[in-house]
């Protein structure tokens, strides 16, 4: 039994018509709406047909649309960032009814995760999140029909995307489907850009936090790319004993939200650290794990395996440092322990210091007679990322393997 109830199957692609669908849901004013239209239009300049389905075009008439009251008793809210102003089995017939003309199908819209209808004709969901400074200053930036009144924001708005968030973050740690990607932004220039950045992110970095058991052959067919001739996975296991005492289990939990955001950095991180590097993979197991299980994988890929080794190495140590995952084990005794990570701490700045990252690596090498990267190796590999003359068509290509199952 899933913490929603019981998992939905999804439909065959032969009762879809074929189309792929991939939702972008989150936030408001995350720019869902951009990314969905930019992903629109590079699928188009290949030659696919696309369509997107907006959540808000089935938004029930005003009249159906429940009420809230303000704190101070000023004002009528119409609470439209609750699902059930959404007439989405109206939203569902559009996406069956379009899956037999076009090849892909965008639904975008904040609240998709809150319905199952849409989610079981889903193949992937991209779930954008924001802080609240962003998102309160591009709100203000809209205008809305009806316009938000005073208090909207801060009553409505905001304690619904939190709730949004919870129960997306709960239902990802049973549904591989969904994945996280911070949207904030200082400023908002640079749209294009930040589109495709967040395109980059989906692609290449494969970060989840799962009950479900981890396989290796699944990390490994995620990290695969015909140009890496370099693949390294650290895989960590129960072990049976800890300080003399037997293991029978560990119990893992995590602050999803933070965790999400640091293991995306952690991948930006390792791949600044590691130019070769083409994709990151990292599965962390939550929940019960016996003895012998997998907690942990971490995996990379790059044309040369010095790299691949040594990133995955510094990946799976800042994993451990700054990634808020705690466990707990139970001991056949009938004791048990909390093990913190005690140095655990998010980084306050966004980039590690890279020069003294490399320097502290170079070290490392030199003293256990690891082979240092030479230029000639750093300059093929980091042309190697970006070996596409068009930077978008390589991103989309690794997009449309995700939609086709080809990492899951």
């Amino acid at each position: 039994m899933s913490a929603h109830g019981d998992k939905q199957s999804h439909p065959s692609q032969s009762d879809m018509g074929g189309a792929r669908v991939l939702a972008i849901c989150g936030c408001t004013n995350a720019g869902k709406t951009t990314m969905a239209r930019s992903i629109q239009k590079m699928f188009n300049e290949e030659g696919l047909r696309v369509a997107i389905v907006s959540q808000d075009d089935f938004y029930h008439e005003q009249s159906k649309v429940k009420t809230l009251r303000s704190l101070n008793g000023e004002h009528i809210f119409y609470d439209y960032d609750s699902a059930c102003a959404v007439d989405a089995p109206a939203l569902c017939a559009k996406v069956e009814q379009l899956s037999h003309v076009v090849d892909y199908i965008i639904v975008e819209g904040n609240m998709v995760t809150e319905m199952p209808g849409v989610m079981a004709l889903l193949d992937r969901a991209v779930f954008l999140t924001l802080n609240q400074a962003t998102c309160r200053r591009r709100r203000e930036a809209r205008a809305y029909d009806p316009p938000d009144e005073s208090g909207y924001f801060d009553e409505v708005v905001w304690p619904s995307y939190e709730r949004h968030l919870v129960y997306a973050l709960a239902l990802a740690r049973e549904d591989s489907r969904i994945t996280f990607l911070d949207a904030s932004r200082d400023e908002d220039s640079e749209e294009t850009e930040h589109v495709i950045n967040l395109i980059e992110a989906l692609s290449d970095d494969i970060v989840r936090i799962t009950f479900d058991p981890l396989d290796v052959g699944e990390a490994m067919k995620m990290v695969s790319s015909p140009s890496c001739g370099g693949t390294s996975v650290f895989v960590g296991t129960t072990r049976d004993t800890f300080d003399g005492r037997e293991v029978v289990r560990l119990e893992y939990e995590s602050y999803d939200e933070m965790a999400y955001k640091e293991m995306r950095k952690l991948c930006r991180q390792t791949r600044r650290l590691f130019p070769s590097v083409e994709r990151v993979v990292l599965f962390h197991r939550i929940g019960e794990v016996a003895v012998g299980e997998i907690s942990v994988i971490i995996a990379t890929a790059s044309p040369h395996r010095t790299d691949a080794i040594r990133a995955t190495e510094w990946a799976i140590d800042e994993l451990k440092r700054r990634v808020p995952i705690w466990k707990k084990e139970a001991y056949a005794d009938g004791g048990a322990a909390w093990k913190e990570n005690a140095d655990w701490m998010p980084r306050v700045e966004e980039d590690v210091d890279v020069e003294a990252e490399r320097a502290e690596l170079a070290s490392r090498s030199s003293s256990t007679g690891c082979c240092k990267r030479g230029d000639d190796e750093k300059s093929f590999a980091e042309a190697s990322r970006e070996r596409d003359t068009n930077r978008k068509l390589f991103w989309l290509r690794h997009l449309v393997r995700h939609l086709k199952g080809g990492d899951s």
